[in-house]
């Protein structure tokens, strides 16, 4: 089950547009002028082995840049965004229970009893339920072996070779853009993800596996996103990406970045790759591989 939810988190939206022929999660940003080179990366929310182990090439990119940046700055968040982001996350005038007939409600608080992390148990009846779910969704597997995942790692990482750690997005944001759907649409949309999850276990499993092979097409044979409401892919993908890009541009003149990002922000016509291009920059595939043989070595 959990590794079912924390997969859950990629298919909401990774598998949205994935258009471009070239298939690499790695991506060389070069300006038109001069030669400060920087890094795109298409990360998957998971602390699975496979998943984060990566080649020489994955890590040369890494080791030549600065400056790493996030879709939000998980390693040393800013208090009062995060107290905002908090409070946000709060139901004011209802409750979990209050969203759910009896028998769904007694399904979902089972769920939640047996998978919400323990510092979030006793908020559940009060949390938002998208919020509440994407906290299920993004709960490190057992199977590890690392304990944070990958996003959350690689700002560590970064943290210990003395790079610049950001953000482009703040956790109020993040929040925000979940409540794009009501709390009646978003009660629905998380009963429908927990109810499916015998259905999803295989084909998580599969999309983990082309995750790793990089493989865009494929990817798209399996696609789950029919369940999920058109304006919040729009508010999570398009509107996101935007935002991304707009704050990124400026630090990629002062800086050699790698931004992480998780796949989904990187293909599509509002993707940042395309995005890219259009503002000039030079945007090419790097050639790099998950290997168990990086995990030995790293």
């Amino acid at each position: 089950m959990r590794n079912t939810l924390l997969l859950t988190a990629f298919s909401l939206s990774t598998l949205l547009a994935f258009s471009q022929p070239e298939n690499s999660l790695l991506w060389k940003i070069t300006p038109k002028k001069g030669k400060q080179v920087s890094y795109l990366f298409g990360s998957m929310h998971t602390n699975d082995s496979l998943c984060n182990t990566w080649s020489d090439a994955w890590w040369q990119a890494f080791h030549s840049c600065n400056m790493v940046l996030g879709e939000t700055n998980f390693v040393s968040p800013d208090m009062k965004d995060a107290m905002g982001a908090l409070m946000l996350s709060m139901m004011k005038d209802t409750s979990l229970k209050d969203l759910f007939p009896p028998t769904d409600f007694a399904f979902v608080d089972s769920i939640l009893t047996q998978y919400l992390p323990p510092e979030l148990a006793p908020f559940s009846n009060k949390m938002k339920p998208l919020l509440t779910l994407v906290s299920m969704m993004e709960q490190p597997v057992e199977s590890g072996p690392y304990f944070e995942l990958m996003d959350v790692r690689i700002q560590r990482m970064a943290l210990g070779e003395k790079k610049i750690v950001s953000g482009l997005e703040t956790a109020t944001e993040q929040i925000i853009s979940l409540d794009v759907l009501n709390l009646k649409e978003q009660a629905e949309l998380m009963l429908t993800v927990l109810q499916s999850d015998e259905g999803l276990a295989v084909e998580l499993d599969e999309m983990q596996r082309l995750y790793v092979q990089q493989d865009f097409a494929k990817l798209m044979e399996h696609e789950m996103m029919d369940e999920y409401p058109e304006k919040l892919i729009h508010e999570l993908v398009n509107v996101r990406n935007h935002r991304f890009f707009d704050r990124l541009l400026p630090l990629l003149k002062k800086n050699r970045v790698f931004c992480v990002l998780g796949a989904m922000h990187l293909p599509g016509e509002t993707g940042l790759i395309a995005q890219l291009r259009n503002a000039g920059y030079k945007v090419e595939p790097v050639d790099f591989t998950f290997t168990k043989s990086a995990l030995e070595k790293k």
